[in-house]
């Protein structure tokens, strides 16, 4: 179960006292913000992810590049 299964959950039930229901009601939104958050964190996590893997390419075609330079300058 996610977060937005049980804040659905939480908002299906049929609470005894109208405080209840407010509380229900609060924490589902609560949990939907949190779930959402969660879903923009991890796609930020994925796309820093393919830039540091850019980057070590760049690096290591940067890294041979100069091998390459200094072959070419010792011959």
């Amino acid at each position: 179960m996610n977060a937005n299964e049980l804040a659905d959950a939480l908002q299906e039930t049929e609470p005894y006292y109208s405080t209840d229901y407010k509380l229900f009601d609060q924490a589902a939104t609560m949990l939907r913000q949190q779930q959402e958050q969660i879903k923009a964190l991890r796609k930020y996590m994925e796309a820093q992810d393919k830039h540091i893997v850019d980057l070590a390419f760049k690096l290591v075609y940067a890294e041979r590049g100069n091998e390459v330079a200094k072959e070419m300058s010792n011959e």
